[in-house]
């Protein structure tokens, strides 16, 4: 049944979600810098948003998931190499949150982050 979600979802860009949180900075450092004191993890600025999009597909088909109730679904998976920065520092976890399982619309977002 996730697998049918996850390919009807709408993929939300990280440019576009939430006013961009996820994708700020023009630079590798800006991005780090941006992600520092608590503030909104960043993505790697050499990353583009089809990469995400298919970081986040590949977290949700096989990822820890963890079913947060009311059609939300997270997902967990460590990668090898660095995908973005939170709270200053290199991030190699990714958190895939796929949304409205029950709306008839899903959607599908995700952010760096520094553990589980």
């Amino acid at each position: 049944m996730l697998r049918d979600l996850i390919t009807a979802a709408v993929h939300i860009p990280p440019a576009q979600y939430s006013r961009g949180k996820h994708w700020r900075g023009n630079s590798e450092e800006q991005r780090r810098q941006n992600s520092e004191n608590n503030t909104p993890s960043q993505f790697l600025y050499a990353m583009t948003a089809e990469v995400v999009k298919k970081l986040e597909q590949d977290t949700l088909r096989v990822g820890e998931i963890v079913d947060k109730g009311d059609g939300t679904y997270h997902a967990y998976q460590e990668y090898s190499e660095q995908i973005g920065y939170a709270d200053g520092k290199d991030a190699y976890w990714l958190r895939a949150e796929l949304t409205g399982a029950h709306s008839g619309q899903p959607a599908i977002h995700s952010h760096p982050r520094l553990k589980r």
